[in-house]
């Protein structure tokens, strides 16, 4: 099930990543750390057209986003107005720092998409994408002041990254070698909607005789 909802992303008020140490016995290892993060948002379909495949949601800030939903998601014609869209999105990134063994060639990047498509028979769709990539590239600056690390990639792109963690890279020189992981996973399910609460009728007054 391929989802083409990635400025749900962009609307995400997403919470700072943890961050972790990653342990290694490697001697030529200068640090590794991982950071993972989890933010779950839920939002209410205000409108949709299945023949356009268009989807409006009210998101949870109030605002309206509306969404092109790719062909490969099944049983569209069975979200209604006023269904739940709760979307889980997962990210996380492993930095190793290491120094450069001239016997060994920088691996090339590599990249992997997962699918899963859990719709039930007949019913609303339901589904994730997992999407991670792995760089290994040569530190070619990295200036401590404002905090950017300019990264020759072993094929041949030229990287400009800000350094969200510093303290981790005090000992990095030019020449360094650094590996990135970066994972992430969107889970997009739509629900019927909740139940609604009857309002209680307020007591008829008295008239004053």
């Amino acid at each position: 099930m391929r989802l083409s909802f990635p400025a749900v992303l962009l609307t995400l008020a997403l919470a700072a990543p943890v961050l972790a140490d990653t342990p290694s016995s490697s001697p030529s290892v200068i640090d590794a750390y991982a950071m993972a993060r989890t933010e779950t948002v839920t939002a209410t379909v205000k409108s949709i057209n299945v023949k356009t495949r268009h989807v409006t949601l009210s998101l949870p800030d109030g605002k309206k986003q509306t969404f092109a939903v790719d062909p490969q998601v099944k049983n569209l014609d069975k979200v209604k107005r006023a269904d739940q869209v709760v979307v889980t999105y997962k990210d996380a990134l492993e930095v190793e720092l290491r120094k450069p063994d001239p016997t060994q060639p920088l691996p090339l990047p590599t990249e992997a998409l997962a699918i899963d498509d859990r719709t039930a028979e007949g019913g609303k769709p339901e589904g994730a994408v997992a999407h991670t990539l792995t760089l290994t590239g040569t530190v070619e600056s990295y200036d401590q002041e404002s905090k950017l690390a300019v990264i020759q990639v072993s094929d041949g792109e030229t990287l400009r990254v800000n350094v969200q963690h510093p303290e981790r890279w005090t000992q990095v020189r030019a020449g360094d070698v650094v590996t990135g992981r970066f994972s992430e996973a969107l889970a997009i399910a739509v629900q019927p909607p909740p139940p609604r609460i009857p309002k209680s009728e307020a007591p008829k007054a008295s008239s004053a005789r």
